[in-house]
């Protein structure tokens, strides 16, 4: 049944694309996005059910996958929330020394993360998280589901463009990598193929003043499910530190 219905939408989708060189079907750009998510939605749900991990088609699509493995963070590895830097001077006849401290605060995400992917003219900030079998929770569409054994966290942003024009936003080459620390554990960003994944953006079209909400997803073991909240999601880019939030 399900091979039929795989079977089916590529046939509806082959009919429009011939049908559309023939100038006898027009469809608009939305309709486009609509059709092409709900056939990615339908392939990566039957994927799923056959163990076939769509990082393979993640991989054939930008050249690399963020891993879902777990890696226990060493002390090399932490992150820094503050340096000190003493300078110390030379006294005058009396041989006395002056120390100077500065101290220098942790980066904010929302500073950050507008720079590093490419999108300056909008402010990026943290909104939500959600924590469950799926994202969406809830879903009428398109979803991730979890994978055995594991719960998916959807960690939302709040993109809004504060310029006075359209922006078009592409982050899928940024090289932006962020983390999920959950009970001591560090877990990479989930490689997904949904349209607003913050990270993988692309030709997401943003006009002046509005908003829009993008996602970072992140697969934990089910058990921790409820270590979710106070956990802290970090980011980085060329091993560079872009700051840390929260979930709450």
């Amino acid at each position: 049944m399900k091979k039929k219905i795989l079977v089916s939408l590529i046939t509806v989708l082959a009919f429009l694309q011939i049908q559309g060189c023939s100038g006898d079907v027009t469809i608009t750009e939305e309709q486009e996005d609509i059709i092409s998510q709900y056939a990615a939605g339908v392939m990566l749900r039957y994927s799923y059910e056959n163990e076939w991990k769509y990082t393979k088609l993640y991989d054939a699509l930008y050249g690399y996958h963020k891993s879902t493995e777990s890696e226990t963070e060493t002390s090399s590895s932490k992150t820094t929330t503050e340096t000190e830097s003493t300078t110390l001077s030379s006294g005058s006849s009396s041989g006395s020394s002056s120390t100077t401290t500065t101290t220098t605060a942790a980066a904010s995400l929302s500073d950050t993360l507008p720079t590093a992917l490419g999108i300056t003219s909008c402010s990026i900030t943290y909104s939500k998280y959600s924590v469950g079998s799926s994202y969406p929770l809830n879903p009428d569409s398109i979803y991730v589901p979890a994978e055995s054994d594991r719960v998916v966290v959807g960690v939302e942003f709040t993109i809004v463009n504060n310029s006075s024009a359209a922006i078009t936003a592409n982050t899928t080459n940024a090289g932006v990598l962020m983390k999920l620390k959950v009970s001591g554990t560090s877990y990479t960003n989930y490689a997904t193929l949904l349209k607003n994944s913050l990270l993988t953006l692309s030709n997401v079209t943003i006009n002046a003043g509005e908003s829009y909400t993008a996602v970072v997803l992140f697969q934990i073991p089910s058990e921790l499910e409820g270590s979710v909240a106070s956990s802290t999601l970090t980011a980085t880019k060329d091993g560079e530190s872009l700051g840390s939030i929260t979930l709450k």
